[in-house]
Parts: C-alpha cells; structure tokens; sequence
C-alpha cells in the first residue's frame, strides 16, 4: 500500500550476483537449456562474469532450485546503504573508480537482431566480452559488510514493490520487479537509478546488462 512503511526483516544477501559458474552448475543438474548466446568455445575466464541474457522464466527457475529468491527493493537499498546510513555502498562520497560503469551505448540492436546462429551467438558473447567484468573485480566498491558490485557492471532485478527511505523505507510504487544498481553502461551518476523491469524489457526478452543475486529469509 502506497505510503505505508515496509520493514526488512532478517534476511541473507548473497556476495555477488549469480555467475555463469553457477548457472552452469544448475544447468548440469536439471538438464536446463543453455542460454542462446552461449557456446562450447566459452573460455573459463568466462566462468567468473555474471550471468545475463536470462528470461524472468529462466532466472525463477534457477532461483527455485536453489532454494533462494530475488532480494526485495527494501532489502536491496538496506544492503545498499547499510538500512540508511550512506549514500553509496561505501560511503557518501560518489566516486566511479569503484564501479565498473561508463562504457559507451550497449548495442541492443545488435543483441536483438542477431539471429540464433552458432555465428549469431559468437557475436552476442564477443558484445558481452566487451561490456563484462568479473565479480568482484572493484573490491573498493564493496559495502563494509562485504557485498560486492551492486552498482555497476550488470543491473540487478529484484522484487517490488519500489520503495523510499526518509528515516524508514516506505511504500512508493507498487511493482513485481524491478532493475537497480546501473549497468556498466551508466555513468557514475545514475548508477542509483530505478527501474521498472517489464517497461524496460518485458516478461520474454533476454537483456545483456541484466544479472540478479539470491537471497533468502532468515530466521527471526
């Protein structure tokens, strides 16, 4: 309900987002298909990025076999901002050496019109080399609590509804999923920004600068 004031509860909050490593390691064990864009000449440096190019459906999936879930807007800004008390994950001061961001335009008209070609999916991987780094690859940019890259390098869909933070997060627009942190491709200013996940992508399509970490609840 807009408006009204929405409390995190004790929760867990994976270190970095959900990588191709263990997204293969779910494919290995429930027999899923491999994303399109995938190949076997897939190098194991290749392992370390995080995954993108997953559907909603896809990334469910994953997240039910796992046993984990998307963290919520309020749990994500609480880990964000350490439940209020910074700007930035490591403090107030804004500073882009400790993100990975402003690399130029994502050629999104290349990664839709590809085709579904061996070639088609080389070309999609070879824009991702491009845009991609590691996890964990700006230790700087952790919070102190040791979460890393979550602004930056891939954005992060997690749940709704969108919340604000004046002192206790609330309720400010009611939405199933959503985007945060920035992709690489953001600069330094607008890594902080809200999105809606389907007005930007949609339930089907399969964004390249759109990762996701696990969470789970914990005990009172």
């Amino acid at each position: 309900m807009i408006g009204v004031e929405v409390r995190a509860a004790p929760f867990a909050l994976a270190e970095h987002e959900t990588t191709i490593a263990q997204y293969r390691a779910y494919m290995v064990a429930t027999q899923a298909p491999a994303p399109p864009h995938w190949g076997d000449d897939m190098e194991p440096w290749w392992d370390t990025l995080p995954i993108t190019g997953l559907s909603q459906q896809e990334i469910d999936a994953y997240l039910a076999w796992a046993g984990m879930r998307l963290p919520s807007h309020a749990e994500w800004e609480f880990a964000l901002t350490g439940g209020g008390v910074r700007k930035f994950a490591w403090g107030d001061e804004n500073d882009p050496t400790r993100v990975v961001c402003g690399k130029p335009a994502f050629p999104s008209w290349r990664w839709l019109i590809a085709g579904d070609s061996p070639e088609a999916a080389r070309e999609r991987r070879e824009i991702l080399r491009d845009y991609l780094r590691p996890v964990g690859s700006l230790p700087s940019g952790n919070t102190p609590e040791g979460v890393a890259d979550l602004l930056g390098n891939v954005a992060e869909v997690v749940s709704g509804p969108v919340v604000g933070f004046n002192g206790a997060f609330t309720e400010q627009r009611d939405f199933d999923r959503l985007l945060l942190g920035g992709s690489s491709t953001c600069d330094a200013a607008a890594v902080t920004v809200t999105h809606a996940f389907e007005s930007m992508f949609g339930s089907q399509n399969r964004p390249g600068l759109v990762g996701f970490r696990c969470a789970r609840s914990l005990e009172p």
